[in-house]
């Protein structure tokens, strides 16, 4: 989870203002990593796929203990055509129980990782992770895979 090596990255983040003891507004820190492209072992190409197109939240709901949203994922390979690499989960997130509830969708391609952390902090949980099983599976046809997760 403190990786800085990944493809795709959205980083949401849910406070609360605790002098009022409501919820702030949702905020979105979306990035990509370089793309490298190798042939014969030998580096032939980099780019970087545009995080701010490829990545948004929706559906952002306040109640007055708990904080909703969709996270929608769509992530080009900025080097040659193909599909994207799609993936969306909504959360809901409650501040008094420190519980939250997740699903989710995405391909099977590349890795997933899904993690909740205290911000500002250093405490992690591992919420889904879900490993690379190839790139036929980022074809829209192809089966995905799906999540929920509560605690």
């Amino acid at each position: 989870m403190w990786s800085n090596k990944f493809r795709t990255r959205a980083d949401s983040y849910v406070t609360w203002d605790w002098d009022i003891n409501a919820p702030n507004p949702v905020v979105l820190n979306p990035q990509t990593g370089i793309t490298i492209g190798y042939k014969d072992g030998v580096e032939v190409a980099r780019d970087q796929a545009p995080a701010e197109e490829d990545m948004e939240l929706q559906n952002i709901e306040y109640g007055s203990d708990w904080v909703r949203h969709t996270m929608k994922l769509a992530s080009r390979n900025p080097l040659v055509p193909s599909p994207d690499i799609d993936a969306w989960y909504n959360a809901k997130i409650y501040n008094s129980s420190y519980s939250a509830e997740f699903h989710g969708v995405h391909d099977k391609a590349p890795s997933h990782e899904l993690y909740m952390m205290d911000y500002p902090g250093d405490f992690g949980v591992d919420i889904h992770t879900h490993e690379h099983e190839g790139f036929e599976y980022l074809w829209p046809w192809q089966p995905d895979e799906e999540f929920h997760i509560s605690f």
